[in-house]
């Protein structure tokens, strides 16, 4: 920690007058060491007093902002990075297009990435949490200035349908805690009538892979290729480790093929490998 200048002034003028003092003091007086203890003491009193008020300013500082909001373009610069000027060039092999078959490809970090960016886009302040339990990501979505989320937004992969209802209970127990009353269940494939009905009972916004393609599509071409063009970087197939942010790895198991955290044992995270 910094201390301000004019403390440092004062050490050295105390410090320089010091020998010098006890010097003329040490020939007169017999208290002349005592006088350095004292010069020393009140130089350490100033330090401390110093370094207390800087410690002070700072915890107010981060008292103005909630513990539980954080800079999401950190993560994410490209969410609210105005595009570049000139055309991206695309790889040959780069799609250029959103369709519901490529939508099915992205493990569950891009597919959070991608909605992430496509809200961006429309001007939203997007925040990301920790992934659901069941798999899956959650957005919490901002107006510009505000520090309280206004919506939430759970982003399902296409594998393992069978555990989006318990997404969606999950979205609505994130909607509970944050106290949004708005939230939007996304899926890259098709939402069963039993997930349907279950997030119309949550009062939640169904969007599934036709018609996030059909909404992505109503953006301005620039915004479009800008994020494909991040999403669609290196290895966009192979998830992602929840917990450890690492390419997770293929392994057999005696039942059936499952995508393990290359960090095992340390990281227990699994998922299942989609099939097809």
């Amino acid at each position: 920690m910094a201390i301000e200048g004019w403390v440092w002034s004062v050490i050295v003028v105390l410090l320089s007058a010091t020998p010098a003092a006890a010097a003329g003091r040490s020939a007169q007086t017999p208290w002349g060491t005592e006088w350095m203890w004292v010069v020393g003491i009140a130089v350490l009193a100033l330090i401390v007093w110093q370094i207390s008020q800087r410690w002070l300013a700072e915890s107010r500082d981060d008292e103005e902002e909630p513990a539980w909001r954080w800079d999401f373009t950190e993560v994410y610069p490209y969410y609210t990075t105005p595009p570049p000027p000139e055309t991206i060039a695309f790889e040959l092999s780069e799609p250029r297009e959103l369709t519901v078959a490529l939508l099915r490809q992205l493990e569950w970090k891009r597919l959070e990435e991608l909605v992430g960016a496509w809200y961006a886009a429309q001007g939203i302040v997007v925040q990301a949490t920790h992934p659901g339990t069941v798999g899956g990501s959650n957005l919490l979505l901002y107006r510009g200035g505000e520090h309280r989320p206004f919506a939430c937004v759970t982003c399902s992969p296409p594998h393992e349908p069978s555990l989006n209802i318990r997404r969606v209970r999950e979205l609505a127990a994130l909607m509970a805690s944050t106290e949004t009353a708005q939230g939007t269940f996304i899926s890259a494939g098709e939402i069963t009538p039993e997930v349907r009905a279950a997030a119309g009972a949550e009062g939640v916004e169904r969007i599934d892979g036709p018609g996030l393609v059909a909404r992505f599509a109503a953006l301005r071409v620039e915004d479009r290729d800008r994020i494909l063009h991040a999403v669609l970087r290196d290895d966009y197939r192979t998830p992602t480790c929840p917990n450890c942010g690492v390419k997770m790895e293929l392994v057999e198991t005696a039942t059936k093929p499952m995508w393990r955290c290359p960090n095992f044992p340390r990281c227990q995270r699994r998922m299942a490998a989609r099939s097809g």
